[in-house]
Parts: structure tokens; sequence; C-alpha cells
């Protein structure tokens, strides 16, 4: 391997390793044991370059591409907030730091080709110096709608919205204990990372965007418990979906007893859980704390810890990487191999996808 083109390998190596799930026994073991972990481990400390011809089956072993390993962009996360950390085992933490990584090391260079300064996101006027309760957790809901002109209404694919904003939103598939995170690169670009296996429950990944939306925008006291500050960070996110003023017309001021029916009603209508909506009536004071324990004991009973009735069945879902790297082969500014690059999939692959979108849109015509 040629050191002015593979300085980086080392590094790359490592992080494949990691974004794998794999020791380095556990990558041995994928190579048939071609190679020790021992060398490996040398591999990985640069104390040793590896033998050309085990490129091709570590590239194959590890899920990457050969230029992976040649990739000059290099992202670091220092700061970053996970959702629900505390059930994420250490291992399948840093897969998703590493999964998260890739893809920003990907997104970057592709912005870089096309020349894009992104917008940043904007300082907001009039948030609470400090979120310490949910009230205020509620107010800076209140005014982010209003700042970003989102009215009262439904929110329609918050992904695509906090990228018109400046956030640069991806997704990646991980165990399904892990939700999302959020971090602030080089102190300016933020980033909202979610986890793409819950495109089958759209409110949980709906809910967890704003979760880290609140993280990248409030401000919390340097010495509120963690907990608290999730907690603080789900009143936003819940406000957000679904503001104060909307529950209270939908559902009135006071109720002694909710039909499943309506919530699953608000829950299509809105996007937002059937317990989110019952914590957002007990927030609001629409139903008492008992009535909110017993309405969260019977979906316990009937649908398990997890499921619920009723689906939300619109849009989430990230799209500007996707149009900045087909716009970027429109132009002519990459070629379809280092679109097939950038995008982290295999040639072949690649252009199968793009026949199949053709193919769609020449129907659709």
């Amino acid at each position: 391997m040629r050191s002015n083109t593979m300085h980086n390998f080392p590094e790359r190596l490592r992080s494949a390793r990691k974004m794998n799930g794999l020791t380095l026994e556990g990558l041995a073991e994928r190579l048939g044991h071609r190679v020790s972990k021992q060398s490996l481990n040398k591999y990985e400390q640069g104390a040793v370059k590896p033998d050309p011809d085990l490129l091709l089956p570590l590239c194959e072993a590890l899920n990457v591409r050969p230029d992976y390993f040649t990739r000059t962009k290099q992202v670091e996360i220092v700061h970053y907030e996970f959702r629900k950390l505390s059930k994420l085992p250490k291992k399948e933490q840093t897969v998703a730091l590493e999964k998260t990584r890739d893809a920003l090391e990907r997104y970057l260079e592709l912005e870089e080709l096309l020349g894009i300064d992104a917008p940043v996101l904007p300082t907001i006027p009039g948030l609470p110096q400090q979120i310490a309760t949910r009230e205020e957790a509620e107010i800076a809901a209140d005014i982010v709608r209003e700042y970003f002109n989102l009215g009262d209404d439904p929110l329609f694919n918050i992904s695509e919205m906090l990228e018109d904003k400046g956030i640069r939103v991806i997704e990646i598939e991980v165990d399904d204990a892990f939700s999302g995170m959020s971090t602030t690169l080089e102190n300016k670009i933020p980033v909202i990372v979610v986890n793409g296996v819950f495109d089958k429950s759209l409110d949980r990944k709906r809910f967890t965007l704003l979760h880290e939306l609140a993280h990248l925008l409030l401000n919390f006291s340097p010495d509120i418990e963690d907990k608290l500050e999730e907690r603080l960070c789900d009143a936003f996110a819940g406000a957000m979906l679904l503001p104060g003023i909307k529950v209270k017309e939908m559902l009135g001021n006071h109720r002694s007893a909710l039909m499943w029916n309506e919530l699953v009603l608000i829950k299509e209508l809105y996007g937002i859980s059937v317990r989110g909506i019952l914590y957002r009536a007990k927030q609001h004071s629409i139903i008492t704390d008992y009535d909110f324990d017993m309405k969260m004991r019977e979906l316990s009973r009937f649908y398990g810890r997890k499921s619920e009735p009723g689906q939300y069945r619109g849009v989430e879902k990230a799209v500007r990487f996707r149009q900045l790297l087909l716009r970027a082969i429109s132009e002519e500014v990459i070629s379809i191999s280092k679109a097939a690059a950038i995008d982290g999939k295999k040639l072949a692959d690649f252009r199968e996808e793009l026949n199949q979108m053709n193919k769609h849109a020449d129907s659709d015509n």
C-alpha cells in the first residue's frame, strides 16, 4: 500500500472495525484467520503496513469500499448527546458514533465538491437563558415554532424542516436501543442523528428528531441532572409536535375520560404517539395524574410496553444529501463511481438504484 495515499489507513481500519462492532479477534475470524489479531493490532497502531493483497478481503469483511481507506476528509465528534444513553451498551455507542462519523465525512465531502457554504443553525432570540422546568421547555417550543414560522398546524416531514434550518440530519441503522444523538461540528455545524430502523414507527422517529433539536437549541444549568435534562427535552419535543393550544382545542379543558379512537385520530394527524398525547393532556391538566396512570396501564396491558394503536402514515425522511448527490452527478461535478463512493455503496448497487429511480420517473410521466 502506497504511503502517500494510505497514510490514514491505521485510523480508518480501526474506525471501520468499530463501525462493525468487531473486536480484533472478531475481525480476524471474519478474515478466516488469514491474519492474526496481533497483526491487525499492529496495522491499527501504524507499526506495520499490511500486504496490498489484504485490502480487498478487509473491504469485504468490513463492508466498505477500497476508497474508504484513502478518504482524506476526517470528522472528529467530540461533544455529543445520546438519547437514553444509559440503555445503550458501550459497544453500540461506539458503533453509532463510527457510523455517524462515516456518514458525516461523506456528507461534508459532497458539500465541499459542490462548493456549498451550507447555512448554520441561527441563534433564536427570546429563548429562556436556562431551561429548568417543563413550563419553560414548553415556552421554548412555542418560541421556536414562531421563529420557524410553523404555526400551530401538524409538522410535515420534520427531517426536511430541520435541514432547511441548517441542520444536517443523518440516518443510520443500528441496534434499536439507540434512538438518536446530536452534536455540533467545528462549533458551527449542527447535526442530528436518528436511527433509520424507526421508519416503521414514525412517531418515535419524529419525537427523537425534536428531542435532539432541544439539545442543540436549549441551554440547561450545568448542575442539572441528566435525567431531568432528558425529561425537559422530551417536554420540548412533545410541545413541538402538539402545541398546548391544540391539545385543549381538541380535547377540551377538562376530561373525565378519553376514548382510544379520538387519541388515535390525533396521532394520525399530528404524528405524535398516543403515550405522548396522554402526557400532553396530563401536563395541561386536562386529565388527572390518576386518569393518566390508568390509561398508561391499559396501553401496556393491551399492547405491551412498546406498541400502541394507530399509525402515523406521513413522510419522515431526510432528503438533502440525496438531492445534493444527484445534483453533483447531473452537473458532472463527480462521476457515477465517485457518487457511489460518497453514498457508501458498491458501484453496481448504486447504478441499479439510479436505474430504478429513472424507471419510476418514466412511469410517472
